[in-house]
């Protein structure tokens, strides 16, 4: 039934409306609201009104809850579409080859890397894969190399096919993906380039992988004819010694194995890679820098530790010999040459 008083549902087992607070009379047409009711409805309304705090708590949390979450997805959304269209446009160039002579790889150059600073990282792929392929399998290799310029902005990126166990006669497709950082930029892009190749190949590639180009250097212009003469057949005679690393002849003694490499510089100084390695062990790696000196066909060198030794130069057939021994020159300093060496 209907309370007569404010017209709310009103049960019929109840004799005052929980709505009003009035008193329910079945047997009259009007009801009278008396003090006892009016004490009954203030309760009932201060109960009401103490619910009224709660309600607008959780309506203002809702509308925070809201508000932040459009953010979040415009703010994402916007800078994806930010992060995509101001991607810094790079240039790469796939191939194949041979370095070190035997060495085979699969390498991606770069043109116009002085913007990237840091590489974070570097997947190979078996077939064609970009930012819209989704994949299901993982990387085949992630295992990479990379040289630089002169500038020391990234040259080439490259991967040996060694791990790869492929057939002679077969042509592949792999997919680098590379993921940079640039200067003053706190993002980081990734791009996809693939490589096309066959199973083996005799074309070398040392020349596209290896920078051997020289730091361009000031010096003083020579004061006569004669001088400069002089100087320019000095430096061309001995210009050979900066272009590769300069393996010793390895030394092999039971399970005892050890090799070192030379890097001249043209400002006089050195670096030399010590190689050595004892039975099933790994290999380990040290380096030692230095100073040098040349004197008609004899390289003087110093290292830092105190130690000296004397190279002897063959200008015209452009070689270096420590005693009987003629030092191996190599565009690849590692511990695959290394092991090239003792055929390990």
């Amino acid at each position: 039934m209907k309370c007569k008083n404010c017209g709310a549902k009103v049960d019929k087992q109840s004799s005052i409306c929980p709505n009003c607070g009035a008193t329910v009379n079945k047997n009259s047409d009007y009801v009278l609201l008396t003090n006892q009711d009016k004490v009954y409805q203030d309760v009932y309304s201060s109960k009401r009104k103490g619910r009224r705090p709660l309600t607008k708590a959780l309506a203002i949390i809702l509308s925070l809850a809201v508000i932040i979450g459009s953010c979040i997805v415009s703010y994402f959304f916007f800078y994806g579409m930010h992060n995509s269209s101001d991607k810094p446009k790079l240039s790469f160039n796939s191939g194949y080859g041979l370095i070190n002579g035997d060495e085979q790889v699969i390498y991606v150059t770069i043109d116009d890397s002085s913007s990237i600073q840091y590489i974070h990282g570097v997947n190979l792929y078996n077939g064609v894969v970009d930012e819209k392929t989704i994949k299901k399998d993982d990387p085949v290799s992630f295992d990479y190399s990379y040289t630089e310029n002169v500038d020391n902005s990234f040259r080439c990126i490259f991967f040996d096919t060694d791990s790869l166990n492929l057939k002679k006669k077969g042509n592949y497709t792999y997919t680098f993906e590379m993921t940079f950082s640039n200067y003053n930029d706190d993002n980081r892009y990734t791009y996809y380039k693939t490589v096309n190749f066959t199973g083996s190949t005799k074309v070398d590639a040392s020349s596209i992988v290896f920078d051997h180009s020289l730091d361009e250097t000031t010096t003083e212009e020579p004061t006569s004819a004669k001088q400069e003469e002089t100087t320019t057949e000095k430096q061309s005679s001995v210009d050979y010694i900066y272009d590769n690393y300069w393996y010793t002849s390895p030394y092999n003694d039971a399970d005892n194995y050890s090799i070192s490499a030379f890097k001249f510089n043209d400002d006089g100084t050195f670096t030399s890679t010590d190689y050595s390695k004892t039975g099933g062990d790994d290999w380990v790696v040290s380096t030692n820098k230095g100073e040098f000196k040349i004197d008609g066909n004899k390289l003087a060198i110093s290292t830092s530790d105190g130690e000296t030794d004397e190279l002897t130069l063959d200008k015209k057939k452009q070689t270096i010999s420590q005693g009987k021994n003629k030092l191996t020159s190599r565009k690849y300093n590692s511990v695959k040459n290394a092991e090239d060496f003792f055929g390990l």
